[in-house]
């Protein structure tokens, strides 16, 4: 990356890395569990040990019937198709100043062992079994340990989606031979080794996440190494036997995980920070409500819109009427949107540019159109139609043309459905609750709160922040 854009953007990352980005006491143990075994890490600030019991449950349910089950990418026997161990595993999950005494890539790599012996079923394995309590809870129950497995899906998020995604690597390195055949993927028993991935707020996206944007960047102060993107190619000739599928799930402008690539749009960025402080730390809905954006090999990828532009979201937060804040997001939309590419498919590596190829004449076409297409927004939120004509804007604004055409060999989400388990490459599992499409737009509480209910992830909720 020129050197041009390595310079000016240092500073603005360097507190950017430092805003939000991201039990019983641990013990060791040897995952050693029968049918799928769910391996679930926290977000940076909740490293899911020594935390109370009441938070690592509501993580791990969220968690579990959230993303994990409705995904799907674990290899499960068809007879056992709502079974899950779920092992909440240690990891550090600090980020100094913010959390912890550990700079970002020494939590990490602290991680990246742990995960790894949990992976190939070694006892030094650290994490706690979670049961009943989930059981009891969740609509994909847990079951008691019994027989060993080696078949894995792990559960990342913010910083552990780095985590997984290095450990991801490790596992392409370990078993794919130089020409592109496999060796044996065997645990460290020596036991056949199957193992999946879903990640939710990924800053290493192939196509959005920050790691990826500025691949090449260190900031020494924060040990932050912006290492490229999640690895999407364990799988054979033709697309087919992937062994490592993967489900990528992000929201709409979360800083962390659609960063605009072309950070001179400064409007983009401050809706990119606005939305790592709105939206990363709330993984709240299923993915069967958000944008099914196809699939690049092993991956399938999932990009949840957001309602509202998070710039706007502090205004809603002073009492900002909701019709006004809806004429605004139309024409500000567009804006932001040219700091994008949303023709590139989100798993193609895709990093930052000073380049614009857009056509002028079709921005301003778009933004002039977005001003009744705001205004007809506000009325209808007013209860007054839209007497203008004009049609809704879309999710990423008007005028911008829709994303990749899914792969056909990867569903999108379902709905209202009987509850199955996908096996072999990456799949969605439809649900039997129905989604509820895109979020209201009462995401911010009504007393100018954030509605932290429910919430999959770190922030204020668990620790009282």
């Amino acid at each position: 990356m020129a050197t041009c854009l390595r310079l000016p953007c240092l500073a603005v990352l360097g507190v950017l890395c430092t805003a939000v980005f991201g039990f019983a006491a641990p013990l060791a143990i040897g995952v050693q569990l029968t049918a799928t075994t769910a391996l679930i890490m926290g977000g940076t600030g909740h490293p899911l040990a020594g935390e109370s019991d009441d938070f690592v449950v509501e993580f791990v349910r969220g968690a579990l019937d959230l993303y994990i089950a409705p995904t799907g990418p674990a290899r499960a026997e068809p007879a056992d198709p709502g079974l899950y161990n779920v092992v909440a595993v240690q990891t550090p999950e600090q980020f100094w100043p913010v959390y912890g005494a550990d700079l970002f890539d020494t939590s990490v790599a602290t991680g990246v062992g742990n995960l790894t012996n949990c992976l190939q079923g070694r006892t030094s394995c650290k994490g706690h079994y979670v049961g009943a309590a989930v059981a009891s809870a969740s609509d994909y129950p847990v079951v008691a340990a019994a027989a060993s497995t080696s078949d894995y899906t792990v559960f990342g998020y913010s910083q552990s989606a780095r985590i997984a995604t290095i450990v991801k690597r490790n596992l392409l390195a370990q078993y794919r031979n130089p020409d592109g055949t496999w060796r044996p993927v065997v645990d460290a028993n020596g036991a056949a080794l199957d193992a999946s991935f879903v990640l939710i707020g990924n800053p290493n996206r192939p196509n959005g996440g920050i790691l990826e944007r500025f691949a090449g960047l260190y900031i020494p102060g924060l040990g932050v190494s912006f290492d490229g993107a999640t690895p999407t190619d364990s799988c054979g000739a033709g697309g087919g036997d992937c062994r490592f599928p993967t489900a990528d799930i992000g929201w709409q402008y979360d800083g962390w995980v659609d960063f605009p690539r072309r950070p001179l749009n400064l409007l983009a960025d401050l809706n990119a920070l606005a939305g790592i402080v709105y939206l990363h730390p709330n993984y709240t809905v299923a993915v069967t409500d958000p944008m099914y954006q196809g699939s690049t090999g092993d991956t399938a990828y999932y990009l949840m819109p957001a309602p509202r532009l998070p710039l706007l979201m502090p205004l809603a937060q002073l009492g900002v009427p909701g019709p006004i804040l809806d004429m605004l997001d139309a024409p500000l939309r567009v804006i932001i949107e040219w700091g994008y590419d949303r023709g590139v498919n989100p798993g193609d590596p895709t990093p930052a540019t000073l380049a614009d190829r857009g056509d002028p004449v079709t921005k301003i076409r778009n933004l002039l159109a977005a001003i009744p297409t705001g205004l007809d927004d506000g009325l209808q939120e007013a209860g007054l139609g839209r007497p203008l004509g004009t049609r809704p804007a879309g999710t990423f604004g008007v005028g911008v043309a829709p994303l990749p055409a899914a792969s056909p060999s990867v569903p999108p989400p379902a709905t209202r459905q009987p509850s199955t388990r996908p096996v072999g490459t990456a799949g969605v599992k439809p649900r039997t609750r129905s989604g509820s499409g895109r979020p209201p737009h009462e995401y911010v509480g009504a007393h100018g709160q954030v509605d932290h209910r429910n919430i999959v992830g770190h922030g204020r909720s668990g620790r009282g922040r």
